[in-house]
């Protein structure tokens, strides 16, 4: 039985060990296919992740950033049973109650006894590092990601004294080491440049150099811990002697000076640099490339030996020299120059150089031009005396013009070389070289002849280069001082050109900004500099904003900006058929194409310029007006000065590529670099060559020209006016004057002269053939010669009867050039009251009837009922006014007075609520003409002319609310009136409709004409009113002094400009004086009387002068407040 029991027992056993092992089996099976299965699905997830990494830099960032993280605490870890000074703190999601929390704080501890004999208490301090880095792994580098580094520091504070406890000196110190790391990519500042930027690396070196900043101020640094999340951070509680043995120049960038690097200016990746200690740790270099998708700082590039830079010096004075040699040593009978303004530059240089001759070295006044006026107040001085200069140099002021243009060629060209630590040194060449013959540097030099453009043309790489410095917050106060000197320099160059580069600058730093290049507050650092270096030209500048160009019409000025079309700007063919055309470059398309495919391989500084010329030449475009016209200032910034700028920043941002750690795998090594620069730098090179000869040259002077200056030199006269449309250039602005002695009405650059106005009306008369308006406009400007271009004259008879009626006589032909000569000694000219027009469209009238008056302001109020009484009639285009009430008041007085009144409403206020114009109770009526206006009633019916083929319908106004309408038309089955009065009082005040005025003045419709002046009862003809020649007359520096004699009373114009700051003194008493159209008034009493006009300093003299010394102290002042904090930074830091 107990056999048979123990046989059953081992049978269930064995049963029971049959059944445990088929489930073990069946276990084991089911564990494999689960096994499989996780392998598989793993490997599946890999693949993804692999795939994601691929298409999503970011991620796989974030996961080898935990994998780098996880395996360096790992060995610090393991590290702990060693001195090992690093201790690793992690804490599972509750922060620790000595944590630091957010916002910088500080906290007193260990208030009770110093057991250790050292310290009484403990200091803690928060701070903050923003910042960004990559870290390397397995040689392959990381991208770049930011961080907000936490860290917390214990200061011990020393028993033996207890009660220093210097809060901000001690944070100062923290804030010294800490600032130089903020915002930047950390991998590229020592020492994280040679070791990698871990949380580990960064807590052991902040405490060493933290360690060394305290002890200076009697405190040691008990702890430092340093978050990178807000439940992992370091904590090092002694200092690392490793760092400390590091020689200091491992943490300097390697001066190699191999002239195989050069040309890409960092094409090897950095040496590795390990760091051991006794347990084996390692800790390599960043050898990977940062994705330039994160690139934000400036890249520093190694130092150069003098003699690459040399040579550098050596390419560029040579290919300058080449380019200019033809006007460098032109014959003497052919060194003139060709360009547009250059001659008018020349003769302000010479006329300068005289002055200084004289003993007057900043000379205000000169007679030769618009009938006087300031030649420094519209142009800018500086490039005259430089001129001057040079004139004293060579003898003669065509050579020392012709050395001017190689002079800035050559040291605009020079000043790319301070681009080397950006760019590279070699590129820094190609790019001076390309400066040097740039297409449209050399045709503003040579077709435009804009000499002054020419100088700041050539100081811009510098002005530019000193701005991303201080941008940069590098040269510190020589920078800031540098950039407010440059500024005031391009002030007094060319004060459009200076305004443009502001603005260029502060959008190039807005960009740098977006593209993290520099902080917010550095723009506006710059910003202010920027702004301070032009106040400091104030007392230039102020001066000269007052009149000239600024006081020109805003929208006639914006009707004349240049447009150019791209498919003329960007065909290199066009400047063969026309070389004064303006050409942006084919190659600067191809170099903008480059740029953007390798748009990541770029730094942020080129990147920005890249975006600027794109911007800057797109404004160029016809297709870009209507945006342009309508931002501030742009009737005063012309958008093809723009280019200047944009070519710069197109040409640095092509040639300009990353070091090569910070580049695109494809060019990532040196040999693609060089190839893709040096292609792009002949292509810009051959470009600019074609234009090089069609500019680059000098000519003949013309034969003509010098025989007239010759004739009237030797002929009795006073004033030279040159009736050409300024299509003989310059040239006569400087023979007339400086060979032929004579003062001239016209002159050059006329934008900066008073008589401005008058200049373009004269030139309107001429080209619409109001002959009668040109000569009424020549004798009251004293023109006593005129210089005839032919072919401007249309209508040669009535010209010649015009001519005939104002006194002048023809009296030489040359060829395609008349002389006309009028009176034979100075003069004035009596003035007969007929009619006032006052209005922004007085011209219109004027022009048509020469017998008017042109009121100076087109203000209603400006004119008193004394100042109306002197006229039978007043008429009112397009008038203005600043008080409705008052100016009604004052056109209802003078009309009670029996004066007779006309008022065109078009152009006047509109009125705010109706959207019309509205005065005197008769408002204006918008209605649109079509076709031919048939107008009907007292005077008869008269059909006019269309107003042009290319006109087909005009806006127009009538006048609504008249008490007596005398002539209409039929509008849409309506009555419009053309012509009727509104009785104000018991007197009559006249309104005009139909914009007949500007109707008869562009189409000449002589029933247009004839209407306008039975209604006004004006003629069109003028007659001399009176002419009083003077018996003597010379000039001084300040103005004039002449005699005259009067038979009686009588009101003269005095063909003088009535410039600021101008009085008159008639026998030594002074004389009251009033503005006529731009010139002087005056009533000279019976007898014969010296008169005297001298030209004084108005107050805007003083306050611009005010300003500059103002803006000068601020300037030093702010240099000194960085000065003293930097030091006291440095004192704190020990």
């Amino acid at each position: 039985m107990i056999i048979q029991r123990l046989t059953e027992l081992i049978d269930a056993r064995e049963e029971s060990l049959s059944n445990f092992e088929a489930a073990l089996t069946e276990s084991n099976s089911i564990a494999a296919g689960i096994e499989e299965k996780a392998r598989a699905e793993a490997e599946k997830t890999l693949a993804t992740a692999r795939a994601a990494v691929c298409s999503q830099q970011e991620q796989i960032g974030v996961i080898e950033r935990e994998i780098v993280s996880l395996e360096n605490e790992y060995i610090l870890y393991n590290r702990l049973t060693g001195n090992d000074p690093v201790a690793v703190t992690i804490n599972s999601g509750v922060t620790p109650a000595d944590a630091p929390g957010p916002g910088q704080t500080a906290a007193i501890t260990g208030t009770g006894p110093d057991e250790a004999g050292k310290s009484l208490y403990t200091i803690k301090l928060v701070s903050f590092l923003n910042a960004r880095h990559f870290v390397s792994f397995g040689q392959k580098a990381g991208p770049v990601h930011a961080h907000s580094w936490q860290i917390q520091i214990e200061i011990k504070v020393p028993s033996l004294n207890p009660e220093l406890v210097a809060f901000t000196s001690i944070f100062n110190s923290v804030k010294q080491v800490l600032q130089t790391y903020e915002n930047t990519v950390l991998n590229q500042i020592p020492p994280f440049n040679k070791i990698q930027p871990t949380t580990e690396n960064m807590a052991l070196y902040f405490f060493n150099r933290l360690e060394d900043v305290l002890a200076g101020g009697g405190f040691g640094l008990g702890k430092l811990t340093v978050w990178e999340t807000p439940t992992r951070g370091i904590e090092v509680t002694s200092r690392y002697i490793k760092f400390d043995e590091m020689d200091e120049k491992e943490f300097k960038e390697a001066d190699s000076t191999d002239p195989e690097r050069e040309i890409a200016a960092t094409e090897e990746e950095p040496a590795h640099v390990a760091i051991e200690e006794n347990s084996g740790w390692q800790t390599e270099a960043a050898s990977g490339q940062i994705p330039k998708s994160q690139n934000t700082g400036s890249v520093a590039r190694r130092k150069y030996r003098p003699v690459y830079y040399l040579a550098g010096i050596c390419i560029i004075a040579l290919v300058a020299f080449g380019a200019y040699y033809n006007i460098l040593f032109s014959p003497a009978d052919r060194h003139y120059p060709w360009g547009v303004d250059t001659w008018g530059h020349l003769y302000k240089a010479e006329f300068l150089y005289q002055e200084v001759l004289k003993g007057n070295y900043y000379p205000q006044f000169t007679e030769y031009w618009y009938n006087g006026g300031q030649p420094f107040r519209y142009w800018a001085p500086l490039p005259y005396y430089l001129l001057a200069a040079l004139r004293a140099a060579t003898g003669d002021i065509f050579v020392a013009g012709n050395l001017y243009l190689f002079i800035c060629a050559l040291i605009g060209g020079l000043f790319w070389l301070l681009f080397a630590g950006k760019m590279g040194l070699w590129q820094s060449v190609m790019a001076g070289v390309i400066w040097v013959v740039w297409i449209d540097n050399v045709r503003v030099a040579f077709s435009e002849g804009n000499l002054p453009r020419v100088l700041a043309t050539a100081l811009l790489p510098l002005v530019f280069i000193v701005f991303l410095n201080v941008l940069e917050n590098k040269k510190g106060r020589t920078g800031i001082l540098a950039l407010v000197g440059l500024i005031h320099l391009i002030v007094l160059c060319h004060a459009m050109i200076a305004a443009i580069y502001c603005l260029c600058l502060m959008m190039f730093s807005l960009f740098l900004g977006v593209f993290r290049g520099c902080r917010m507050r550095d723009c506006l650092r710059g910003l202010i500099i920027l702004t301070a270096g032009v106040a400091t030209a104030a007392w230039w500048l102020l001066p000269s904003l007052k009149g000239g160009i600024t006081g020109l019409d805003a929208e006639a000025m914006k009707n004349a900006i240049q447009f150019i079309p791209s498919q003329i700007s960007l065909d290199p063919t066009y400047r063969f058929s026309n070389r004064e055309t303006f050409y942006w470059g084919t190659s600067l398309l191809l170099s903008l194409f480059v740029t953007f495919i390798t748009w990541r391989g770029k730094p942020s500084w080129a990147r920005s310029l890249a975006l600027c010329g794109v911007i800057l030449m797109l404004i160029t475009f016809p297709l870009f007006r209507l945006l342009y016209i309508i931002m501030p200032l742009s009737h005063l910034l012309w958008p093809l000065r723009f280019s200047t700028f944009a070519a710069m920043a197109m040409v640095a941002s092509c040639l300009t590529f990353d070091s090569p750690e910070m580049r695109l795998r494809l060019i990532k090594f040196a040999l693609p670099v060089r190839v893709l620069t040096f292609g792009l730098f002949l292509v810009l090179l051959v470009d600019c060559l074609f234009s090089v000869p069609l500019l680059i040259n000098t000519r003949a002077s013309s034969l003509d020209l010098l025989q007239i200056a010759e004739r009237i030199k030797s002929a009795s006269g006073w004033r030279v006016a040159t009736i050409d449309l300024s299509m003989l250039g310059s040239t006569p602005s400087f023979l007339f004057s400086e060979s032929a002695g004579r003062e001239q009405v016209f002159g050059w650059a006329w934008q900066g002269a008073v008589t401005s106005g008058n200049i373009m009306l004269l030139n309107t008369g001429l080209e619409q053939q109001y002959y009668p308006f040109l000569f009424r406009s020549c004798v009251n400007l004293g023109a006593t010669d005129l210089i005839v271009k032919d072919d401007v004259v249309r209508d040669p008879r009535a010209f010649s009867n015009a001519a005939r009626q104002a006194g002048y006589r023809q009296r030489a032909v040359f060829t395609g050039i008349s002389l006309w000569h009028g009176y034979d000694r100075p003069y004035l000219v009596a003035k007969k009251n007929i009619c006032l027009v006052v209005g922004k469209y007085a011209g219109n009238i004027a022009l048509q009837f020469p017998g008017v008056e042109m009121g100076v302001s087109p203000y209603i109020e400006d004119y008193s009922p004394e100042t109306l009484a002197e006229y039978p009639m007043v008429i009112y285009s397009g008038a203005q006014w600043r008080s409705k009430a008052k100016a009604e008041k004052i056109v209802a007085e003078y009309a009670a007075s029996g004066g007779r009144v006309y008022i065109e409403l078009a152009g006047m206020p509109l009125n705010v609520l109706a959207k019309q114009p509205e005065f005197l109770g008769v408002y204006g009526e918008a209605v649109n003409l079509e076709g031919r206006l048939k107008i009907s009633g007292r005077m008869g019916n008269i059909q006019l002319q269309s107003f042009s083929s290319s006109i087909s319908t005009w806006k127009s106004y009538v006048p609504m609310g008249l008490d007596d309408v005398e002539m209409e038309f039929k509008y849409y089955g309506n009555s419009a009136p053309v012509y009727g009065y509104k009785k104000v009082g018991a007197s009559k005040v006249w309104f005009l409709g139909g914009s007949i005025p500007y109707h008869a003045l562009l189409t000449g419709d002589l029933a247009a004409v004839g209407l306008l002046g039975d209604i006004l009862g004006l003629k069109p003809d003028y007659n001399v009113s009176g002419i009083i020649q003077l018996l003597s007359y010379r000039t001084t520096a300040s103005g004039y002094v002449m005699t005259g004699h009067a038979d009686k009373n009588t009101e003269v114009i005095v063909p003088v400009a009535f410039m600021d700051g101008i009085k008159v003194f008639v026998d030594g008493k002074p004389w009251d004086v009033q503005n006529f159209e731009n010139l002087l008034q005056i009533n000279l009493p019976a007898g014969t009387h010296e008169i005297t006009i001298s030209l004084y300093k108005t107050p805007v003299y003083y306050w611009g002068a005010a300003m500059s010394v103002g803006s000068l102290g601020f300037v030093l002042v702010m240099v000194m407040v960085i000065h003293l904090y930097r030091r006291k930074t440095n004192e704190a830091a020990g």
